[in-house]
């Protein structure tokens, strides 16, 4: 028997564009096909050096935001315009991903 894998979208249209460094940013391409241990192993990192607290890291929105950030081309402070929606439905995406 064999199971069907759902592909992956790597695309996010936001429901609230927002202006960031002159540009005016409604989609981001969150390729975290792309990404590697060594890239997890950063966003454990910059979680760490920041001093964020979670009972369970992987779980955190900060750390979910952190791999968005490793698959982007957005640095992390891009993230802190995003509307609470936004922000809320790419962690959810990113933590849906990696625990799949």
């Amino acid at each position: 028997m064999t199971e069907e894998i759902e592909k992956y979208d790597p695309l996010y249209t936001l429901k609230n564009p927002i202006n960031f460094d002159g540009e005016l940013v409604s989609e981001l391409n969150l390729d975290l096909e792309s990404l590697m241990a060594s890239d997890i192993d950063k966003a454990e990192q910059i979680f760490n050096a920041k001093k964020y607290k979670a009972p369970v890291m992987e779980m955190s929105k900060k750390y979910n935001i952190i791999v968005a950030h490793l698959s982007c081309d957005y640095p992390i402070e891009f993230f802190d315009q995003l509307s609470a929606r936004d922000y809320q439905q790419i962690y959810l995406k990113v933590m849906g991903f990696l625990n799949a």
